[in-house]
């Protein structure tokens, strides 16, 4: 077979390396290629034990790589075993429930208690904005996902009247209107702006403890760390941006998709992995 850049491959002596993607020339007739489950791999142009595929991916996983990628990049079965070695039963297991799964299923409970969309809706009608308030503020204070200081911040940052009423509404609609995602996303990240709140940790969280389905929990460099061992291009930046935050969500679906044998239940699991895979360089 005759390779190419960007030709998408598959070893037929390797199978479990998963599919491949043809990155660049190297030399003579020398390609490197990168394989989603063991990293880069050089072959010759002619002489090789690959077929072409048409098996589809998600194309971040092939964006912008390079050779940091080879020293960082980590298999998810690395990580699987590393998780499984520290955390016996996996996401069954008492040691994962009572560190990671316990305390992030009671948040959740309390947000749809408090704010769940017809409670939210109510208290909206009535114009109850200190009221919606007071029970964000107890459903970012019922885990340990936000530092302090930035609690501090979001809290201080609504000391009018005026700015309770409009954080009301537009955390409203960035829970509750899925048809404008990126607009009310857009619209929410302003707001924390403006009162000077404006981190990762806040703009995801109450997404991801009222949709736990769906979205996951940023903590910026848990996500950067996995995302790059990954080879997994996010598009980092600690701005906070409509671009990244749709990245993460998509790379939290993939790594989901990716660690299926550990039958994870949604994204506090697929958050809780992340965060107890990076304690191994540690």
């Amino acid at each position: 077979m005759i390779l190419k850049k960007d030709l998408y491959v598959k070893n037929l002596k390797k199978e479990d390396w998963g599919v491949g993607k043809v990155i660049e020339n190297i030399g003579g007739n020398i390609f490197n290629i990168f394989f989603i489950n063991a990293g880069f791999r050089k072959f010759d142009k002619k002489n090789n034990p690959l077929v072409e595929t048409s098996e589809i991916i998600d194309n971040e996983i092939f964006l912008n790589l390079t050779d940091e990628h080879n020293d960082k990049f980590t298999t998810i079965l690395e990580l699987e075993k590393y998780f499984l070695q520290n955390y016996e039963n996996g996401f069954n297991g008492e040691k994962y429930k009572d560190r990671e799964r316990i305390y992030k299923n009671e948040a959740h409970s309390l947000a749809i208690e408090l704010l769940g969309e017809d409670e939210f809706s109510k208290l909206l009608k009535n114009e109850q904005y200190q009221e919606i308030l007071l029970r964000a503020l107890k459903i970012i204070n019922k885990t340990n996902l936000i530092f302090p200081n930035e609690k501090m911040s979001f809290k201080d940052g609504l000391n009018e009247k005026v700015k309770i009423e409009q954080f009301s509404n537009i955390l409203y609609k960035l829970l509750y209107y899925s048809e404008n995602e990126q607009l009310n996303f857009e619209k929410w990240i302003i707001f924390l702006e403006n009162i000077g709140a404006n981190k990762w940790t806040i703009a995801s969280y109450f997404q991801f403890l009222i949709h736990p389905e769906k979205y996951i929990f940023i903590k910026p460099t848990i996500t950067q760390e996995i995302a790059k061992i990954s080879a997994y291009d996010i598009e980092y930046t600690p701005k906070l941006n409509w671009n990244t935050f749709h990245k993460v969500q998509k790379f939290s679906k993939y790594f989901k998709n990716n660690i299926k044998s550990l039958n994870p239940k949604d994204m506090i699991d697929v958050q809780s992995f992340m965060w107890c895979v990076s304690e191994r360089n540690k």
